[in-house]
């Protein structure tokens, strides 16, 4: 229930406007994939380690770091 909250909070709030949330929730695990193109993959603070692109992958992958984009 607390995940569906958050996934929930964070996409009605979007990517700018849900950072500073994340960042008061470091255990939080955020892969945001906005639906535009090309595509960009956004990684939040430990979930680097639960995301691995296809090779076949053509998009970027940005690392957001616990001070934003």
């Amino acid at each position: 229930v607390e995940a569906d909250a958050m996934s929930t909070a964070i996409v009605v709030l979007g990517l700018k406007e849900s950072q500073s949330i994340l960042r008061r929730m470091p255990s939080c695990r955020v892969i945001f994939i906005p639906c535009e193109r090309p595509t960009k993959v956004y990684l939040f603070p430990g979930a680097r380690e639960c995301f691995a692109a296809d090779p076949a992958f053509d998009g970027k992958i940005i690392d957001v770091g616990m001070n934003g984009l």
